[in-house]
């Protein structure tokens, strides 16, 4: 037997068939497509939610230009905002916040839902955010969209509990993977941040699928596999006596991220004690701010 039939046979014997324990194992050429068809969907639609959300901004900026008023921007934010909070409160409580809490929260067993429904909340709340000028990353929302799409996988297929949690977490590394078009990052994350118990079949597992979601969509975004070095930073030479300024900065952004957290923290419980449940006022009033400050604050010069 060769070594990558070996590997397959691990890849494969934790794989079962149905939910009974001695069921038929599957073939293991029908286990590497399963995964690697998750994964390119996956870049396909991470792919799709970036290019929504570039004509989104390109649009709002265009009709910012065309229209002569400071009011535009600022409207495109409580609109987009009001908007995502209809689709929070009324289809999809789900997909609230980055997506990474509730993809954690699902791993320890709690009822989430990762399916269809929280798929396309989450395709349209991300670019309607996004688009609409919200200083948000599509990184989070990739995540919970690459596991939703391993929900969707697991429930046409008939698996244990263990190897459904097992996927839908490689679904998830696989979405990170593709919004950075880094595969190692992907596996990394999921083995850092989503699941403890670790094997061979796992690691294969996350491993294939964020290998084909990074290598899809480094070629929807770029049409090349080149590894492409930066090489526009000019090289800084550090010096023994830089050593406790680097200290005290290493402090001060301490520092401001505790109060950054802080802020966030109190913010959420300050939100919650005034609005309640009430998502479409409370983001469209988020988008309007935003949209505000990117108006407004460059005219204080």
């Amino acid at each position: 037997m060769t070594p990558l039939n070996r590997l397959l046979g691990s890849f494969t014997n934790s794989w079962p068939g149905s939910k009974e324990e001695d069921a038929d194992k599957k073939q293991p050429s029908i286990a590497f497509v399963e995964v690697l068809a998750m994964g390119l969907l996956t870049a396909g639609a991470a792919h799709l939610l970036s290019v929504s959300v570039n004509w989104l901004g390109a649009e709002r900026i265009s009709l910012s230009q065309k229209i002569d008023s400071p009011w535009v921007l600022p409207l495109f934010g409580l609109v987009g905002g009001f908007l995502c909070g209809l689709i929070v409160k009324y289809i999809a409580p789900e997909i609230t916040g980055s997506g990474i809490p509730q993809v954690k929260s699902f791993l320890k067993g709690k009822e989430v839902r990762m399916n269809f429904r929280s798929l396309a909340a989450k395709l349209a709340g991300g670019i309607l955010a996004l688009g609409c000028g919200m200083p948000l990353g599509r990184e989070g929302p990739t995540v919970q969209i690459g596991a939703s799409l391993a929900g969707i996988f697991v429930s046409l297929l008939s698996t244990g509990e263990k190897i459904k949690r097992h996927f839908i977490a490689a679904g998830a590394g696989a979405g990170l993977a593709a919004a950075f078009n880094a595969p190692l990052a992907g596996v990394i994350f999921v083995v850092e941040e989503l699941v403890r118990e670790v094997s061979s079949t796992f690691i294969v597992t996350a491993g294939l699928a964020c290998f084909a979601a990074a290598t899809l969509s480094q070629l929807l975004s770029t049409h090349t596999l080149d590894l492409r070095s930066n090489s526009e930073f000019p090289l800084c030479n550090f010096r023994f006596d830089d050593i406790p300024y680097l200290i005290l900065l290493g402090i001060v952004c301490g520092a401001l991220g505790s109060l950054f957290n802080w802020l966030i923290i109190n913010g959420i419980k300050l939100r919650t004690k005034v609005f309640k449940d009430n998502f479409p006022v409370t983001i469209g009033i988020a988008g309007l701010v935003c949209g505000s400050l990117v108006t407004f604050l460059p005219l204080l010069k």
